[in-house]
């Protein structure tokens, strides 16, 4: 096996380098146990025989860092192993996961935007040395954000993967009832408020708009915006959950259709409730400046009583169909000139009204947070 602790380990490498890595996998346990490629400290070991100490850094534009590896490092590059996935909105592969074997005996693994570094103790100076060169590819904070992150699984844990979300082209005083306008003032100061914590709840029928409103609503922020399935928000008192949470600080976190977190049950309080209270409004809140969007579909008498208190509560809004009046003119306004409505109506009915005369406008149309034709 290659042995790291002396300069045999360079002569080694340099002298037969595939004779040295053809056999060095002998067990394909570097790839079992996990869900993502390769855990980088399982295939340091594989190789080095050497437990590794790890470096991570993230928010790093891995695509800038790769193209200066290609041209700036490539003469120290020893073995690659990578993971691709093909990219039907550009036509080729794409890297997902790169782990680069540097001559110098350190590992550099990429992933999204996040580099961890696995090295031999006695190599701390080379690790921090390649900590500095990558921190030059660190990703500079927009002023206003163009993108939701998803939580995704990875070597080191929990992280969050940045997808970009469209905004969508809308109207707020031609789609919503006229109380929204100075609610989505209030909420933007408050939301990109520094170090600050809170609870939003969104509640109203299906196809009111609310997932449309935050598509609208994260393109005036200035934080990093995190979507959390109601199934993961529902264990966030797991250890793990936890630790994500502090590397995510003063964050905001989106959650839809939250009934199952936010609703007592039977006049007890769930574990995640109690987490959410002392996340929204209490010593972890304070700690942490994180503020969450909730959106939920049952009646308010039926959430957590705490979780209304002022102090916690930023806002709870309630969306509504669009009075006669307005769903008429929105009719109007979209293209629908042979349709008149006697009641008020969704967005979701309005967009999506049956006349045989009216063709959608992809453009127009787009209605929902995930789904382009769904009112969430």
């Amino acid at each position: 096996m290659i042995n790291t602790n002396n300069e045999i380990f360079m002569q080694q490498i340099n002298e037969s380098t595939k004779d040295s890595f053809k056999d060095v996998l002998k067990s394909y346990s570097v790839l079992e146990g996990s869900n993502v490629y390769v855990n980088i400290k399982k295939i340091f070991y594989a190789y080095y025989e050497v437990i590794p100490n790890i470096k991570n850094i993230d928010r790093i534009s891995c695509k800038k860092m790769l193209r200066a590896i290609k041209t700036e490092k490539s003469e120290q590059i020893l073995k690659i192993h990578y993971r691709q996935v093909y990219d039907r909105s550009i036509g080729k592969m794409i890297y997902i996961d790169l782990i680069y074997f540097m001559k110098d005996g350190t590992v550099i693994n990429l992933e999204n935007e996040e580099v961890c570094i696995a090295f031999a103790p006695e190599n701390e100076a080379k690790a921090q040395t390649w900590i500095d060169w990558v921190k030059t590819f660190t990703l500079r904070k927009k002023a206003t954000i163009n993108e939701i992150c998803l939580v995704t699984q990875s070597t080191e844990g929990l992280r969050t993967t940045a997808i970009k979300i469209k905004k969508p082209k809308l109207n707020l005083t031609q789609n919503y009832n006229d109380d929204i306008v100075e609610t989505h003032k209030l909420m933007v100061k408050k939301l990109r408020a520094k170090d600050a914590n809170g609870l939003f709840l969104f509640h109203g029928t299906p196809g009111t708009g609310k997932s449309t409103y935050i598509r609208f609503l994260i393109h005036h922020l200035n934080k990093k915006v995190i979507f959390m399935s109601p199934k993961l928000a529902g264990n966030l008192d797991a250890p793990e959950l936890m630790s994500f949470l502090i590397r995510n600080s003063d964050s905001v976190i989106v959650i839809e259709d939250a009934e199952e977190l936010i609703t007592a049950r039977e006049g007890s309080r769930n574990s995640s409730i109690s987490t959410l209270l002392n996340l929204t409004d209490g010593l972890l809140g304070e700690c942490l400046s994180i503020q969450v969007i909730a959106t939920f579909n049952t009646l308010i008498a039926n959430i957590d009583k705490a979780l209304l208190r002022k102090g916690r509560l930023q806002t709870l809004y309630e969306f509504k169909e669009l009075s006669i009046v307005k769903s008429n003119a929105l009719l109007q306004e979209i293209g629908v000139t042979n349709y008149y409505t006697n009641k008020a109506m969704t967005l979701a009915e309005i967009y999506n009204t049956k006349e045989e005369a009216y063709q959608f406008k992809n453009e127009r149309a787009t209605i929902g947070f995930i789904q382009p034709a769904k009112v969430g």
